[in-house]
C-alpha cells in the first residue's frame, strides 16, 4: 500500500530568548525527521473538489428561432470562430432537425429589434432551411457544430411516469424539505426530470427542476423570497408556472447531463445550456430573447 509522508512543522520564535546556533536548530531538525508520520492512503477521506469544466466547445453553440411557417431558421450571434455553414444540426423540444445553410440575412429598415416570428424576415443572422418536420413555432432552438453533436448523446423520450416513494424521500433528504408537489417532464433511458416545488420555509420558497439519473441526482435550484405579487418573476403572483420553463432537448457527455432550457417571461425568452457538475446544474452559456411587444 502507498502511504503519504508528512514532515512535523517546526516554528521558530524569538520572544527576548539567546539567540540559537545553527548547529542547535540542525540537531531540532534531526530529531523531527526522526519522528517522521505516516499515514495510509486509503484512510484520508475524499474532498469533494468541483469538476472542471472545459467550456471551449459551449463557446460554439448558438441559440435561434423558426419563422412564422417553422420551415426556415435564424441563428442570432453567431460564434466567431465558426462559419454559418459549420451549423448542420438544431434542437427543439421535438427533437433533432437537420439543416440546409442559406447564407448570411442582413438586417433592414423595418427591424424593430424584436427577437421573434414576426421581426423574422427584417433581422441579421445565419438562415437555414429545415430539412423534414417543421420547427416548432415561439420556441427558441439550439444550432450545434457537427464536432458538437458527435462528442455527445442526446437523449431520446421515453414513457412518462410519476415520482417514487423512495425518490420522495431522497429529494426531500437532498434539500432537507418537505415536497408540496412535483410535475413530470420527460423520462429518458438514462434517468428523468421532473420540475418540484417545497413548502414555505417562513418566506423563504424553493422550486427545483431535478434530474433524477442513475448515479446522481441533479438540481437546478430556484429559491427566492414569497411576494404575492412578485415571486420568482415580476408580476408572477407568487406562482411559479411551470408550463413557461420549457426543456428543450438534454444531452449526455463525458463532462455529464447537459441540457437546454427556455423560460419564457412576459416581455422575452431566458436561455441557458446547463451542464450537471456535483450534483447541481450550471450555466455554461446564456442568452435572452427580447420579444415584447409583438
Amino acid at each position: 500500500m502507498r502511504k503519504l509522508t508528512f514532515l512535523p512543522l517546526l516554528f521558530l520564535f524569538s520572544c527576548g530568548s539567546e539567540p540559537r546556533t545553527n548547529v542547535e536548530i540542525l540537531d531540532d531538525n534531526n530529531e523531527a525527521v526522526d519522528s517522521i508520520i505516516e499515514i495510509e492512503v486509503d484512510s484520508i477521506p475524499l474532498l469533494d473538489v468541483p469538476a472542471v469544466i472545459d467550456f471551449t466547445a459551449y463557446e460554439n453553440i448558438a441559440f435561434g428561432f423558426a419563422d412564422l411557417d417553422g420551415d426556415s431558421l435564424i441563428l442570432i450571434d453567431k460564434p466567431e470562430a465558426l462559419e454559418g455553414k459549420e451549423f448542420t444540426s438544431a434542437f427543439s423540444s421535438n427533437g433533432h432537425i437537420k439543416l440546409n445553410y442559406l447564407g448570411h440575412q442582413t438586417s433592414n429598415e423595418n427591424d424593430n429589434n424584436r427577437l421573434n416570428a414576426y421581426n423574422f424576415k427584417n433581422l441579421e443572422g445565419e438562415l437555414f432551411q429545415v430539412d423534414g418536420q417543421p420547427a416548432p413555432l415561439w420556441e427558441v432552438v439550439l444550432f450545434v457544430p457537427t464536432d458538437f453533436i458527435q462528442a455527445r448523446k442526446h437523449l431520446a423520450k421515453t414513457s412518462v411516469r410519476e415520482l417514487s416513494r423512495q425518490e420522495r424521500v431522497q429529494i426531500e433528504a437532498d434539500k432537507d424539505r418537505s415536497l408540496k408537489k412535483s410535475e413530470h417532464i420527460a423520462s429518458f433511458a438514462e434517468g428523468s426530470l421532473y420540475f418540484t416545488e417545497f413548502d414555505k420555509k417562513g418566506d423563504s420558497v424553493l422550486v427545483s427542476v431535478v434530474w433524477i439519473g442513475e448515479e446522481e441526482n441533479v438540481y437546478l435550484d430556484f429559491p427566492a423570497e414569497y411576494n404575492e405579487m412578485s415571486t420568482w418573476r415580476v408580476d408572477d403572483g407568487g406562482q411559479f408556472d411551470f408550463e413557461y420553463y420549457k426543456i428543450i432537448a438534454v444531452f449526455k457527455s463525458d463532462q455529464g447531463i447537459e441540457m437546454v432550457t427556455d423560460w419564457v417571461g412576459a416581455e422575452g425568452s431566458s436561455v441557458n445550456y446547463f451542464l450537471g457538475v456535483n450534483g447541481k446544474f450550471e450555466s455554461v452559456k446564456s442568452a435572452y430573447f427580447y420579444s415584447a411587444p409583438l
